[in-house]
């Protein structure tokens, strides 16, 4: 029995009769396998082993109950839990979790259009309509706080990215020509914002394109999937998360998704000067922090990896800093 099997029975019978099929994790180290029930030639389930002390059992069931507050959402996959009723197991050193397995294909970049950037910040709006307490919590940004820190140990170290690829080293080399600058204008952009109380309330933190699937051929959310990163924060996070990554470099759709979030009832506070503040401070912090990921040998995608720093870079050296012209 594999490991994905030995945990998918740990989950009850009707899952160990499931053919278990992996898929690409992404970046995160994360093992990823659909599901498919007998006979059924399209996924039923989404079972997912979380790389080693990436997250904890209570913060993972933490998770899974605000996955909850939202299963009323067409686009929200089902958490299944054990007979005992616990919504993860632990086999072979790691955190398993079972869901859903959400229909639909992550293709924007291939299908880009006004109403799929639209119908995301509706979908977006909607998990935080769900999520937002009646009186949030007003607390130091937290969103704010993590990239001062990441550009903090930045600095500090001086990381010198191990580069097993040429593209990988010419990517590298290009981001810490500009990081000083980057680095120096996104903390003085920032400060003001440092110790300024917001309301929080959970967010998923890392909404990006490979994680918004919509209908083979429409425009439709069929799925929004990976709350692994999910924390209480400033929802203004994930509308600079996903903007950024669908229409980074096209105003008129990143003010369409604006006014689209808005009038489906998102967030109030959510204004268009902070999105872009975040927006361009995180591909300033994205970079940094690949630099970081790369000071040793890991388990990724040269190439991958390469073409994501680069996205990075170009916005930024594109841009002046991120900055929209």
């Amino acid at each position: 029995m594999s490991g994905a099997e030995g945990a998918a029975a740990r989950f009850g019978r009707e899952f160990a009769a499931a053919r278990w099929v992996a898929r690409p994790g992404g970046f995160s180290g994360a093992a990823v396998f659909a599901g498919f029930t007998p006979g059924e030639t399209d996924p039923t389930y989404c079972l997912k082993a979380h790389p080693p002390g990436a997250v904890t059992p209570g913060r993972l069931v933490r998770i899974h109950g605000w996955v909850g507050r939202a299963a009323h959402l067409s686009f929200v996959p089902r958490v299944y839990t054990t007979s005992d009723g616990l919504s993860r197991v632990e086999t072979g050193g790691r955190l398993w979790e079972l869901t859903g397995w959400m229909p639909g294909t992550a293709d924007f970049r291939a299908h880009p259009s006004a109403a799929r950037v639209e119908n995301a910040c509706r979908a977006l709006a909607a998990l935080h309509a769900a999520w937002r307490p009646a009186a949030p919590a007003a607390v130091p940004f937290p969103g704010v706080g993590r990239r001062l820190a990441l550009l903090g140990e930045w600095r500090a170290r001086d990381p010198v990215p191990f580069t097993p690829s040429p593209g990988l080293a010419a990517a590298v080399a290009a981001a810490r020509a500009g990081l000083p600058r980057w680095a120096a204008r996104a903390a003085n952009d920032l400060a003001p914002w440092a110790d300024r109380p917001v309301p929080v309330h959970p967010c998923l933190c890392d909404v990006h394109h490979d994680n918004v699937l919509f209908a083979p051929g429409g425009d439709e959310v069929t799925g929004v999937v990976d709350y692994a990163a999910m924390k209480p924060d400033h929802p203004a996070v994930d509308l600079a998360r996903l903007l950024g990554d669908l229409v980074p470099d096209d105003p008129a759709g990143y003010a369409a998704g604006l006014s689209a979030y808005r009038t489906a009832g998102g967030s109030p506070g959510v204004t268009d000067e902070l999105v872009r503040l975040l927006d361009r401070t995180g591909a300033v912090c994205a970079a940094a922090n690949w630099l970081l990921r790369l000071t040793g040998p890991g388990r990724y995608d040269a190439d991958a990896v390469a073409a994501r720093l680069w996205t990075f870079v170009r916005r930024l050296e594109e841009g002046d800093g991120g900055e929209r012209r």
